[in-house]
């Protein structure tokens, strides 16, 4: 029989990083309102991928590295802050908008 070991409040937050992560590269590898080519969306449905083999570990095994909190932080804010700039300049292009320094 497997050991299988319980999973600590860091491991839960990785794994919920992972998890919008993983939601924001999934919704940006199909959305048409993320300007990306083709290179960039197979690159997010890749890290896609990868984000729901590793929530899959983290899950089972628990986090391995001790960066590992700070690098699924930084990923989480990543794909945040795109998906809010991809929102706010989507609705700014509506209103025809610009604001000072756009090109």
């Amino acid at each position: 029989m497997q050991h299988v070991q319980h999973m600590d409040a860091w491991g839960g937050f990785v794994v919920l990083a992972y998890a919008v992560f993983l939601s924001a590269c999934t919704v940006g590898a199909f959305s048409r309102a993320f300007q990306a080519n083709l290179a960039q969306r197979l690159a997010l449905a890749l890290f896609a991928v990868w984000s729901a083999w590793r929530m899959g570990l983290v899950w089972r095994h628990g986090w391995g590295y001790p960066h590992e909190p700070l690098v699924a932080s930084a990923m989480a804010l990543y794909a945040l802050g795109s998906a809010y700039k991809t929102i706010i300049f989507r609705l700014r292009a509506k209103k025809g908008g610009r604001r000072h320094g756009d090109v």
